[in-house]
This record gives structure tokens, sequence and C-alpha cells, in this order.
């Protein structure tokens, strides 16, 4: 039994229990532990709102030059293609062009995308020859052909189209139309390059093509013995066709053919051609289509002599 009061024993406290005390104090540090952790508790609930509400960094901005419209590879850069505008430029902040006076005087290096921020690799102060020597890239040449109304595709043939060009001659005396060139850009008509030009305008007489440096010399050559056509391609058109000859025998029905149905080949010797016929003999034809080198030429004639031969014996033997 304990006992709490002044010294000097004047008064006297309640009794109390040393367990109960025990128990009073451990409960008093429970309330303390606990409203301690409701705090943080209540804290850290507090804070998440402050921290879910903190806005996201916001880009770099800056006024930047931005093309109106697209503006073709080598045209000149004038002021009234451009609009100054507040842009996010993270990353390209050392490339943006800020003021028209940064590009007086130059010229497009590339085609320039309407509505995006100009950069300093879109500027050239390299004045380009002309509007078409800017696009010609390495390996390719600009080739020009002459056409009518009917050869020109009644004038539907424009800057940006695409064409198979088509030639026209006579080959050992037989009149052969071949596509020589396949999907070439048109670069220019009667020297425009307007994609879409002012209606009323008369159909080019000239066009002007790209293609590769093998199928300039192509055309170049075939200019000096027919005539040349183009052949308009739709606008998703990019399949390959082949390079395949027709005369005017491909023009008749498989029945007006059949005459020739026993030919298994054709040779060329000299200027003529000849069928080869399934008994191995040589016969005129206007439809020969493979020139032969002279070797294969003498192996040619030399199995028909070795079959006529064998023929011989084969007869005497009987």
């Amino acid at each position: 039994m304990a006992y709490f009061g002044n010294s000097g024993g004047d008064k006297v406290w309640n009794k109390v229990e040393p367990r109960t005390m025990f128990l009073v104090v451990w409960l008093g540090l429970c309330a303390v532990v606990v409203a301690i952790i409701l705090k943080g508790g209540f804290g850290s609930e507090e804070s998440a709102p402050i921290q879910a509400a903190t806005a996201p960094k916001q880009p770099s901005m800056g006024l930047v030059l931005v093309p109106r419209e697209e503006i073709p590879a080598g045209n000149k850069l004038t002021r009234n293609l451009f609009t100054l505008e507040n842009r996010a430029i993270d990353g390209i902040e050392l490339r943006t062009v800020n003021t028209f006076e940064q590009i007086e005087g130059s010229f497009a290096a590339a085609q320039i995308a309407a509505n995006e921020p100009l950069l300093r690799d879109h500027v050239t102060f390299a004045a380009p020859a002309n509007a078409v020597t800017a696009k010609i890239p390495e390996g390719f040449r600009a080739v020009t052909i002459s056409v009518d109304a009917e050869s020109g595709v009644e004038g539907w043939v424009r800057p940006g189209a695409r064409v198979d060009v088509v030639w026209a001659s006579q080959v050992r005396g037989r009149s052969t139309v071949t596509t020589i060139v396949e999907n070439a850009e048109v670069l220019s008509a009667e020297r425009s390059t307007e994609i879409n030009p002012e209606s009323g305008k008369p159909i080019p007489s000239h066009i002007t093509l790209l293609v590769n440096i093998e199928d300039a010399q192509r055309i170049q050559l075939a200019k000096t013995s027919g005539s040349l056509s183009l052949n308009l391609r739709g606008t998703s058109d990019q399949a390959e066709i082949g390079g395949k000859t027709l005369a005017v025998s491909n023009l008749l029905k498989s029945g007006d053919n059949k005459k020739r149905s026993d030919a298994t080949g054709w040779v060329q010797i000299g200027d003529k051609g000849f069928e080869i016929g399934t008994t191995g003999r040589l016969k005129p034809s206007e439809d020969a289509h493979e020139v032969l080198s002279k070797s294969e030429m003498h192996q040619v004639i030399n199995q028909e002599n070795s079959w006529k031969n064998g023929n011989i014996r084969a007869r005497m033997g009987q």
C-alpha cells in the first residue's frame, strides 16, 4: 500500500494501487504515440493534394518564324511567306530562326513544311541555278521531250505527275512499241513548275522529266530512231510493268497466230528474222524477237546442219 502526501503529513492523498498507477502512465504514453501517428498521417494526406496539384514543367517558349504555307525547294524566302509566333522550342533553341533579317536573301534548301518552326537547316544562301536544278538529286538528270495533245495525254501531264515513256519505232521492218522508262516524275511543263496552272493555258509542247542517268541515255537514243509518247500514271500507282516490246502481231487474236504455233524460237541473221521450227529448220519470220551473238548464231546453224546430217544417215541406214 502506498501513500502520497506532503512531507509534513498534514495532508494525506488518496490511496492508489501501484498497478493502477502503472496502467494510467502506460495509457498516457499510448495516447501520446497515437496522437503523433495521427498527426503524421493527416499531414501526409494534406500534402498529397499539394503535390498532385503541382503543375508539370512548362516547355520553353520563344518567338520563331513559321511558314504560312509549304515552300518548294529552291524558292526564294520572302517576308510575306512567314509569321512570327510564340512556339515551344525545347531541344531546337539553337536551330530556330527568330527574325526574318536572319534569313533575308536566302533560299529554301529543301521543301519546307507549313506551320512548323523554321530551322536554320532549311535555309541556304547559295542561290540555285533555277527552280528545276534544285530538284535534281545526285545520280539523276532532267531530260526534255517534245509532246503534243495526244502524246502529252491531252495536256494532263503537269509538274508533279508520274509517267511512263513509250518508244515507237521500226525494228527489223516491224512496227513495235516499248516502255523504256517507268514512273518518271514530271519536273516542268513548258518551262513552268506550277502544279496547278491557271485554266486556259495552252497544252505544253515540251515536258521535262526527272530520270536516272541510264534512263536519260535511253530517252536520248530513242529520240534518234522513233517517236516518244507519255502514259500518265495514277497518283498512287508505283507498280513496275517491265519493258515489254509489242508488235503488230500482238494485236491479232490467238486464232490468227496458229500458223506460228510450231515455232520453238527466233533468231536474226543480218537484218532478217527467222523462226526455228520443231524440225530445227529456219524459215523467214516477221516475228523474230531474239538477237543472237555471232557465236550463238553459229551454234544454231550447226544444230540445224547436225539435224539434217542425222536425217540423211538415218535414211541411208534404212
